[in-house]
């Protein structure tokens, strides 16, 4: 997401789809992993791998410590975009882009937008979050409208922050020993496969993807992506 931090903590979403195009990283947390899977239909978290939607990127802690971060992996055919984004017309004949996550699935970075969290953690304890709105991409039409938001946690997301922080130690203490991104696909599927099966099914309509995890769209019309700070 964009680093440029607004004063006007306004929003209201129009349904551009920019923030789900270009050159973003939206970093998963495990729960959204296991949402993922029970709304794709799928039988293992690995297989969020093989249908191409999801990799593993080993990132830096610092002070010497490592993870492998789950994120989302963009289509690159024919636009750069999320693969759950699709492209659609509305009665008036403009295009919008639709999350087809939204709302139960919808990864926790997503569904916090344009809220951002930084966390500082010592890996003991409470952690320090600074509550901060960010544009989701620079040129966002949604900025300024709407209601002020309150730079605080969502009453209705505060269990899976919780959650987050404590999934997030207990992984980068875990996953930092592995070697290869194959490794720790297998160790995240140890340990979240079994809590997949004893979930309660949630009754949601269930969206199939096609093998690669494309979703047939409507083309959008071509226009300059803005240009981004990152």
């Amino acid at each position: 997401m964009s680093e440029v931090r607004s004063r006007e903590p306004r929003f209201a979403c129009t349904l551009c789809g920019d923030c789900c195009t270009g050159a973003q990283v939206v970093r998963l947390a495990r729960h959204d992993l296991t949402l993922l899977v029970r709304r794709l239909n799928l039988n293992s978290v690995k297989d969020l791998k093989t249908r191409g939607v999801v990799r593993l990127v080993r990132e830096s802690l610092g002070q010497g410590r490592s993870v492998w971060r789950p994120r989302l992996h963009f289509r690159s055919r024919p636009l750069v975009q999320c693969p759950f984004l699709v492209n659609d017309v509305d009665d008036a004949g403009r295009y919008r882009g639709l999350c087809s996550l939204h709302p139960d699935a919808k990864p926790l970075v997503c569904a916090l937008s344009p809220l951002a969290r930084e966390v500082e953690d010592s890996g003991q304890g409470p952690v320090t979050e600074t509550w901060t709105f960010v544009p989701p991409v620079e040129g966002c039409p949604g900025v300024g409208r709407g209601e002020l938001l309150p730079l605080e946690a969502p009453a209705g997301l505060r269990s899976r922050l919780a959650e987050e922080v404590a999934d997030l130690r207990l992984w980068s203490a875990e996953s930092s020993s592995c070697p290869d991104e194959e490794s720790a696909w297998d160790l995240l599927a140890s340990r979240l496969d079994f809590r997949i099966a004893s979930e309660p099914a949630t009754g949601k309509p269930v969206l199939r993807l096609p093998a690669g995890g494309r979703r047939p769209s409507v083309p959008r019309p071509f226009r300059p992506w803005p240009k981004r700070p990152w």
